[in-house]
């Protein structure tokens, strides 16, 4: 709260031509003062509705980065003219950098012979990771390698591969934005298993890393959700059913068994 009051006076004092947010709070106050406001939303809550009332009363612009946003917030009265979709999205460049899969594991300490499945990204529940964790159980002559998590939880995700005895798991935490591509290099397949079990993944996310993974141009394997089949799509990935370990492992199998396939969906 006194993070927002801060932050709302200093808007107010800098006089800009704009001004953006996806905090609701610092936006609500600032709607008593200025119209020239912009609230970027990335899930929906009914108990966000002050908030949502008051941004409905003054017209404010939103941008959502998903369709089902968009629509709930049409439902509860936004004109449409109001709310633009806007998925996230990453710098092309960055990702389809050109190396081989060979020199790009050479760089970061990758075998050069196994197949490789790899996840970016925080180990929550809602993102899946524990997903991947049961699919190797079924795909033991697969490397899964795990890139991210905060420190507790690549803890814990660490103990839970011990409990499961599992060899093929490369657990190596957060690694430097700018490393990202080489790592996305190095992988046979790229991994988004969101969960179906909360709106957030199911209708709302536009994962940073879906857009990575389309740039360094390897073959997906990912969830078939509403927020991820905005993007995502049988010509562009493979998709799986969600929270379900035997497709998601047969669906990384039926990506590193068929290269023609793998050509044609990460081109």
């Amino acid at each position: 709260f006194i993070s927002a009051i801060v932050l709302s006076i200093y808007a107010i004092a800098t006089k800009p031509d704009i001004i953006y947010s996806r905090d609701e709070l610092p936006i609500f106050l600032l709607s008593f003062f200025r119209k020239n406001l912009v609230y970027e939303a990335h899930r929906f809550s009914n108990s966000r509705g002050l908030f949502y009332r008051r941004f409905k009363s003054e017209n404010l612009k939103v941008v959502v980065i998903t369709k089902n946003l968009k629509d709930n917030f049409i439902k509860i009265g936004f004109r449409p003219e109001n709310v633009l979709i806007a998925p996230d999205g990453v710098s092309l460049e960055e990702f389809n950098i050109d190396i081989s899969k060979e020199e790009a594991r050479n760089k970061v300490g990758l075998p050069l012979d196994d197949k490789i499945a790899m996840y970016a990204g925080h180990l929550f529940e809602w993102k899946g990771a524990g997903t991947i964790l049961e699919a190797a159980r079924q795909c033991l002559d697969i490397l899964f390698v795990f890139l991210g998590g905060t420190e507790s939880d690549v803890k814990k995700f660490e103990e839970k591969a011990t409990e499961f005895n599992l060899k093929n798991i490369l657990i190596l935490g957060w690694k430097p934005y700018k490393e990202l591509p080489i790592y996305f290099k190095a992988a046979d397949v790229l991994v988004l298993p969101n969960s179906a079990k909360e709106d957030i993944s199911r209708l709302y996310t536009s994962p940073l890393k879906m857009f990575a993974y389309m740039a360094s141009k390897r073959p997906i394997v990912a969830s078939n959700l509403p927020s991820l089949s905005e993007v995502l799509n049988q010509d562009n990935a493979i998709l799986v059913k969600p929270d379900d370990a035997s497709s998601l492992s047969d669906g990384i199998r039926t990506a590193l068994d068929n290269q023609d396939l793998c050509n044609q969906i990460s081109t």
